[in-house]
């Protein structure tokens, strides 16, 4: 295992979040916990919502474009 930041190999374990270990890079003092997943929605989907609100788009309409494959939606500024 190396740092997820700088991939350096030396690093040390550091205490336990969530019953899970956490672990600190002694290059660049990054923390990690392993197999750690993501929160949140993906970046393009937060920025497809934000390019439909800007463009004034009701919330519904902005979920109902989220349920439709984001790829066949055409961002027209007006």
């Amino acid at each position: 295992m190396n740092c997820p930041r700088c991939q350096h190999s030396h690093f040390v374990k550091n205490g336990f979040i969530n019953e899970k270990q956490r672990y600190k890079c002694k290059a660049c003092n990054y923390q990690w916990t392993e197999n750690h997943v993501p929160r949140g929605r993906p970046l393009t989907e937060k920025t497809l919502a934000a390019r439909l609100y800007c463009q004034a788009l009701l919330p519904w309409a902005i979920h109902e474009c989220h349920r439709k494959n984001a790829s066949h939606i055409a961002l027209h500024h007006p």
